[in-house]
């Protein structure tokens, strides 16, 4: 009961806060620098240069390229935002405090975000409906991942399905298959399956009785074990892939997954795997935007 009579109460300060005039400027500037990490903008870019890559591969023009990629950054950081929003209290365990201090501030921010990306959506889908229904898709699931609590795996198998999806806007618009972005997307999601994992585990303290997933169903070992399994899924698509470049960014990979795969049971290796992980999907687009 106490707990429920703090929680209205950072609701209403938080209302008050956002909408009184009399908050300093350095105050207010904190806060946009805190809005901004919490919507991930990292994410938003990711997806942007995965839609752009997906038309690239198939030489499709740049004009829808730029608005479904416009789309799929706004989806991302309205899924960022929602997420923060409905986990704000269990977040507190894990040093995320500022959903649940300010909540009235993301709230306004993800209805800012989600209206933007909507107009985006809409006026997209009167010239390519495909792509955008792929979007619309994709947007409603990220939504429900954050209020349906599934178990392991679903839970982590939603997160990477959205994530690669991005890079199929470009067959979804030229009604097409391909075998390259089949490929890359085989990468993103094996790869967003690890990192998930990783995460997982870094969480597992706090999502104890709260979110299902292999490190509280199944300890941390048998977590880290999945991990180290889970570096080699993106490798073996990536030496599919018809370019020697990516077959040579894939083994540089494997290596770095082998040598950190020794010391995972220590946190701070976690972390390297995470950054890995990241580093070789941005090394992977920047060439496949260049190749």
């Amino acid at each position: 009961m106490q707990l429920k009579s703090y929680i209205q109460l950072c609701l209403r300060a938080s209302a008050v806060l956002w909408k009184s005039k009399t908050i300093t400027r350095i105050s207010r500037l904190h806060l946009w620098c805190s809005l901004i990490r919490a919507c991930r903008p990292h994410t938003s870019v990711f997806a942007f240069v995965l839609t752009v890559v997906s038309f690239k591969l198939l030489a499709l023009p740049w004009m829808p390229a730029v608005f479904i990629g416009a789309g799929f950054a706004g989806i991302t950081l309205s899924i960022m935002l929602w997420n923060d929003f409905v986990d704000r209290h269990r977040d507190v365990e894990k040093g995320k405090i500022f959903a649940l201090r300010h909540p009235w501030c993301v709230l306004s921010a993800w209805r800012c975000i989600s209206s933007i990306t909507l107009a985006i959506l809409a006026l997209s889908a009167v010239f390519w409906w495909q792509a955008v229904l792929l979007c619309g898709t994709v947007w409603i699931l990220g939504l429900l991942y954050s209020v349906i609590r599934l178990g392991y795996p679903l839970n982590n198998l939603l997160v990477a399905l959205c994530s690669g999806s991005p890079v199929l806007a470009g067959m979804a618009y030229a009604e097409t298959f391909d075998t390259r972005i089949l490929l890359v997307y085989c990468i993103v999601f094996s790869t967003i399956m690890m990192t998930e994992t990783v995460k997982d585990i870094q969480d597992a303290k706090g999502d104890v009785g709260y979110k299902s997933t292999l490190a509280t169903k199944a300890g941390r070992l048998q977590a880290t074990v999945m991990v180290v399994m889970l570096c080699y899924l993106p490798v073996s698509f990536a030496l599919f892939y018809p370019h020697w470049v990516i077959k040579t960014i894939a083994i540089s990979f494997a290596a770095v997954a082998f040598s950190l795969g020794i010391s995972f049971t220590r946190p701070r290796a976690l972390c390297w795997a995470r950054s890995g992980a990241d580093f070789f999907l941005t090394t992977l687009l920047i060439v496949l935007l260049i190749v």
